[in-house]
């Protein structure tokens, strides 16, 4: 859980300054909150996009299960994401560029923050500013993920992205 400080420098947008320092004050000793931690309440002005992704070990591989998406998502989605695999909703690219973010933060547990194309149905002319946050039942592995997703309109920014997702580490 080092390195924090660094992690909240990359964070563009306030909004997600502020849900990264509510999780921050969550992590007593250097520990990973649990999802029991987090505050629903404090969170309502950011809940419409929202997420609580569960990582979900199989005998082949890792799926990622969104246990809960804020009704946000809809909108970009045209449909409930809420209880499906990210496999099920995302094309192949966005499920290996999601999977290898959620690999690492499993594997690091630390936070990670970037900003790509939505590749949503309803999202191709937006950015996808997006944050994770590890949680943890047992307060040192990374079991779910917290997620907070600021969509805006690619043309608000000056950001080139033909090929190449930008992550933060």
């Amino acid at each position: 859980m080092t390195q924090l400080g660094s992690v909240r420098h990359q964070i563009l947008l306030p909004e997600q300054r502020a849900v990264f320092d509510y999780w921050r004050q969550k992590c007593l000793k250097g520990g990973i909150p649990s999802y029991k931690d987090i505050d629903p309440r404090y969170l309502s002005p950011y809940l419409p996009t929202i997420s609580l992704t569960e990582i979900c070990p199989t005998s082949r591989d890792i799926r990622y299960k969104l246990r809960l998406a804020g009704t946000g998502f809809y909108h970009y989605y045209a449909d409930e994401i809420t209880g499906r695999y990210l496999d099920e909703i995302q094309s192949p690219d966005k499920q290996r560029y999601w999977n290898r973010i959620y690999g690492v933060m499993a594997k690091e547990n630390r936070p990670r923050v970037g900003v790509t194309n939505p590749g949503t149905p309803c999202g191709s002319h937006m950015l996808q500013f997006w944050l994770r946050l590890p949680l943890s039942c047992d307060g040192e592995n990374t079991t779910m993920i917290l997620g907070f997703d600021s969509f805006l309109k690619r043309d608000q920014f000056k950001i080139d992205m033909p090929y190449k997702e930008k992550i933060a580490v």
